[in-house]
Protein backbone atom coordinates (compact mmCIF):
# COMPACT_ATOMS: atom_id res chain seq x y z
CA UNK A 1 0.00 0.00 0.00
CA UNK A 2 1.10 3.39 -0.98
CA UNK A 3 1.72 6.10 1.51
CA UNK A 4 -0.60 8.39 -0.09
CA UNK A 5 -3.37 5.76 0.20
CA UNK A 6 -2.47 4.96 3.60
CA UNK A 7 -3.20 8.92 4.50
CA UNK A 8 -6.67 8.87 2.62
CA UNK A 9 -7.30 6.08 4.71
CA UNK A 10 -6.67 7.40 7.76
CA UNK A 11 -8.54 10.83 7.00
CA UNK A 12 -11.05 8.74 5.82
CA UNK A 13 -11.40 6.93 8.97
CA UNK A 14 -10.94 10.32 11.27
CA UNK A 15 -13.77 11.34 8.98
CA UNK A 16 -16.10 8.64 9.71
CA UNK A 17 -15.44 8.76 13.97
CA UNK A 18 -16.12 12.49 13.41
CA UNK A 19 -19.32 11.99 11.87
CA UNK A 20 -20.39 9.04 14.12
CA UNK A 21 -19.47 11.00 17.58
CA UNK A 22 -21.58 13.94 15.96
CA UNK A 23 -24.48 11.90 15.33
CA UNK A 24 -23.92 10.30 18.87
CA UNK A 25 -23.96 13.49 20.64
CA UNK A 26 -26.82 14.47 19.23
CA UNK A 27 -28.85 11.64 20.44
CA UNK A 28 -27.10 12.35 23.77
CA UNK A 29 -28.39 15.81 24.04
CA UNK A 30 -31.74 15.37 22.78
CA UNK A 31 -34.24 16.84 24.76
CA UNK A 32 -36.58 13.76 26.29
CA UNK A 33 -40.30 14.41 26.66
CA UNK A 34 -41.22 14.36 30.50
CA UNK A 35 -42.58 11.37 31.96
CA UNK A 36 -45.85 13.21 31.42
CA UNK A 37 -45.50 14.10 28.62
CA UNK A 38 -44.17 10.21 27.17
CA UNK A 39 -47.92 8.75 29.28
CA UNK A 40 -49.61 11.14 27.37
CA UNK A 41 -47.88 9.96 23.97
CA UNK A 42 -48.53 6.56 25.35
CA UNK A 43 -52.42 6.78 25.35
CA UNK A 44 -53.53 9.94 23.30
CA UNK A 45 -55.73 9.24 20.07
CA UNK A 46 -53.01 10.09 17.18
CA UNK A 47 -52.09 8.70 14.12
CA UNK A 48 -48.54 8.83 13.21
CA UNK A 49 -47.69 8.79 9.21
CA UNK A 50 -44.91 9.55 7.21
CA UNK A 51 -42.73 12.31 9.31
CA UNK A 52 -45.62 13.60 11.16
CA UNK A 53 -48.05 12.69 14.30
CA UNK A 54 -52.06 13.58 14.01
CA UNK A 55 -53.35 14.40 16.79
CA UNK A 56 -57.25 14.22 16.66
CA UNK A 57 -60.17 16.30 17.18
CA UNK A 58 -62.41 14.37 19.58
CA UNK A 59 -65.37 16.93 19.42
CA UNK A 60 -66.32 19.77 16.45
CA UNK A 61 -63.31 20.74 14.76
CA UNK A 62 -62.24 24.50 15.58
CA UNK A 63 -58.93 24.85 13.70
CA UNK A 64 -55.84 23.22 12.65
CA UNK A 65 -52.22 23.57 14.07
CA UNK A 66 -49.28 22.38 11.99
CA UNK A 67 -45.93 22.79 14.59
CA UNK A 68 -42.59 22.06 14.44
CA UNK A 69 -40.54 20.93 17.32
CA UNK A 70 -37.32 23.06 19.14
CA UNK A 71 -34.44 21.66 17.55
CA UNK A 72 -32.92 18.62 19.84
CA UNK A 73 -36.38 18.00 21.11
CA UNK A 74 -38.41 14.97 20.78
CA UNK A 75 -41.83 15.09 19.16
CA UNK A 76 -43.13 13.39 22.15
CA UNK A 77 -42.42 15.98 24.61
CA UNK A 78 -45.36 18.27 23.04
CA UNK A 79 -47.96 15.15 23.81
CA UNK A 80 -49.70 17.10 26.61
CA UNK A 81 -49.96 20.20 24.41
CA UNK A 82 -51.00 18.37 21.23
CA UNK A 83 -53.43 16.25 23.08
CA UNK A 84 -55.05 19.31 25.22
CA UNK A 85 -55.17 21.49 21.97
CA UNK A 86 -57.17 18.21 20.34
CA UNK A 87 -59.49 17.99 23.24
CA UNK A 88 -60.26 21.29 23.00
CA UNK A 89 -61.16 21.51 19.02
CA UNK A 90 -58.00 22.00 17.34
CA UNK A 91 -56.20 19.19 15.07
CA UNK A 92 -52.73 19.01 15.66
CA UNK A 93 -49.70 18.09 13.31
CA UNK A 94 -46.57 17.35 15.08
CA UNK A 95 -43.71 17.35 12.52
CA UNK A 96 -41.01 14.74 13.13
CA UNK A 97 -37.38 16.07 11.40
CA UNK A 98 -34.35 14.24 10.98
CA UNK A 99 -32.41 14.14 13.90
CA UNK A 100 -34.81 16.58 15.67
CA UNK A 101 -33.49 19.99 13.61
CA UNK A 102 -36.66 21.08 11.88
CA UNK A 103 -33.69 23.29 9.86
CA UNK A 104 -33.20 19.45 8.26
CA UNK A 105 -36.82 19.44 6.97
CA UNK A 106 -38.44 20.07 3.23
CA UNK A 107 -41.33 21.46 2.97
CA UNK A 108 -43.39 19.16 5.59
CA UNK A 109 -46.02 21.80 6.28
CA UNK A 110 -47.39 21.81 2.49
CA UNK A 111 -47.15 18.51 2.00
CA UNK A 112 -49.77 17.76 4.96
CA UNK A 113 -51.48 20.81 3.58
CA UNK A 114 -52.06 18.93 -0.01
CA UNK A 115 -51.98 15.23 1.36
CA UNK A 116 -55.00 16.08 4.19
CA UNK A 117 -56.80 18.58 2.16
CA UNK A 118 -56.30 21.41 4.84
CA UNK A 119 -57.45 25.13 4.04
CA UNK A 120 -56.91 27.42 6.34
CA UNK A 121 -54.05 26.27 8.79
CA UNK A 122 -52.07 27.78 11.93
CA UNK A 123 -48.49 27.22 11.93
CA UNK A 124 -46.00 27.48 14.43
CA UNK A 125 -43.10 26.15 16.27
CA UNK A 126 -40.75 26.03 19.49
CA UNK A 127 -37.73 27.81 19.04
CA UNK A 128 -35.59 26.71 15.96
CA UNK A 129 -38.90 25.02 14.92
CA UNK A 130 -40.61 28.52 14.99
CA UNK A 131 -37.86 29.95 12.42
CA UNK A 132 -38.66 27.20 10.20
CA UNK A 133 -42.38 27.26 10.47
CA UNK A 134 -42.36 31.52 9.68
CA UNK A 135 -40.22 30.74 6.78
CA UNK A 136 -43.04 28.04 5.71
CA UNK A 137 -45.66 29.99 6.67
CA UNK A 138 -44.78 33.04 4.03
CA UNK A 139 -44.54 29.80 1.50
CA UNK A 140 -48.09 28.66 2.10
CA UNK A 141 -49.02 31.99 2.16
CA UNK A 142 -48.75 32.24 -1.11
CA UNK A 143 -51.35 29.97 -2.09
CA UNK A 144 -53.84 31.70 1.07
CA UNK A 145 -53.70 28.31 3.12
CA UNK A 146 -52.19 30.41 6.71
CA UNK A 147 -54.68 31.49 9.60
CA UNK A 148 -52.23 32.41 11.53
CA UNK A 149 -48.63 32.22 12.80
CA UNK A 150 -48.21 30.70 16.71
CA UNK A 151 -44.22 31.39 17.66
CA UNK A 152 -43.34 29.45 21.01
CA UNK A 153 -39.96 31.12 22.57
CA UNK A 154 -39.14 31.83 19.16
CA UNK A 155 -39.31 34.71 16.53
CA UNK A 156 -38.31 34.64 12.67
CA UNK A 157 -35.15 34.76 11.51
CA UNK A 158 -33.70 38.06 9.88
CA UNK A 159 -33.88 36.86 6.04
CA UNK A 160 -37.84 35.95 6.70
CA UNK A 161 -39.73 39.13 6.62
CA UNK A 162 -43.28 38.41 7.20
CA UNK A 163 -44.09 42.07 7.74
CA UNK A 164 -45.83 42.60 4.24
CA UNK A 165 -48.07 39.89 4.69
CA UNK A 166 -51.25 39.77 6.25
CA UNK A 167 -50.32 36.64 8.64
CA UNK A 168 -51.62 37.56 12.10
CA UNK A 169 -48.66 36.60 14.44
CA UNK A 170 -49.10 35.38 18.11
CA UNK A 171 -45.49 35.13 19.86
CA UNK A 172 -45.51 33.39 23.35
CA UNK A 173 -42.48 33.45 25.41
Amino acid sequence: MTKQRKIMYGVFGVLFAFILLALGLIQMFTYRATPEAQETWNIAAFEQKNNWTHFEVTGEKKGTLLFYTGALVEPQAYAKLADGLAKEGIEVYIISSQLNLPVLDNGTMATIVKEEHLDKVFVGGHSLGGVVSTIEAKKLNEIDKVAGLILLASYPDQSTDISETQIPVLSIT
